[in-house]
């Protein structure tokens, strides 16, 4: 069995961070609701898709070890 690294820990760090400035600029910058929903959104929706991504590839990966 293959031993667990620092890389998996930081694939999973970087999108939420990413999500969490998203969030916090997009309060910022927004004046209406309607913009900054729609802004939140689509950083959520960036970080799921990330995450289905590298949990996919790693599950794939886990799955293939000899």
């Amino acid at each position: 069995m293959r031993k667990r690294t620092q890389t998996n820990l930081v694939d999973v760090i970087i999108p939420v961070a990413y999500f969490a400035v998203r969030a916090i600029l997009a309060v910022m910058i927004q004046t209406t609701t309607h913009g900054l929903v729609s802004s939140l959104v689509g950083g959520l929706y960036s970080v799921w898709l990330t995450m289905v991504y590298l949990l996919g590839g790693s599950a794939w990966l886990i799955s293939n070890v000899d």
